[in-house]
């Protein structure tokens, strides 16, 4: 296992050059034409979303109350916590409704990766199991 901390990790502009996204992990890593990609990004400004063929995505918001992201042509209100998938071949674009998130995104290429995104919560007193071999978090 490794930590890792988000002050560690740099922005990059997106690909439509509309904010910055701070790369969590990536395979290959660091590359432009990843085949699976985890990020969080600071969102501050209502736009439309990068597009990228060929690959699936899974939105969360981790901070902030709402965005609501609408995917070829349907709303689809985001609250805290509740991951939506879609694809990113979609025209998609966000408002920002009652103001700034960050959000937690997982992108795997089609055919090749699925991405998973499972919201735990964590406790001391209880430990969380979380791997096939049935170890608990810490």
């Amino acid at each position: 296992m490794r930590i890792i901390r988000y002050d560690a990790l740099r922005p990059v502009p997106w690909q439509n050059g509309g904010g910055t996204s701070r790369e969590v992990a990536s395979f290959p890593d660091g590359a432009v034409d990843f085949d699976w990609r985890i990020s969080i990004a600071d969102v501050t400004a209502a736009g439309d979303f990068s597009t990228f063929a060929g690959v699936d995505r899974i939105l969360t918001v981790i901070e902030g109350e709402l965005m609501v992201v609408t995917v070829d042509g349907e709303e689809h209100a985001m609250e805290q916590y509740r991951p939506f998938r879609f694809s990113g071949d979609s025209v998609t674009s966000s408002a920002l409704p009652v103001g700034d998130i960050k959000d937690l995104n997982v992108m795997a290429r089609r055919g090749a990766f699925k991405g998973f995104l499972s919201i735990v919560e964590l406790s001391k007193k209880r430990p969380t199991r979380c791997s096939a071999i049935n170890s608990p978090c810490c």
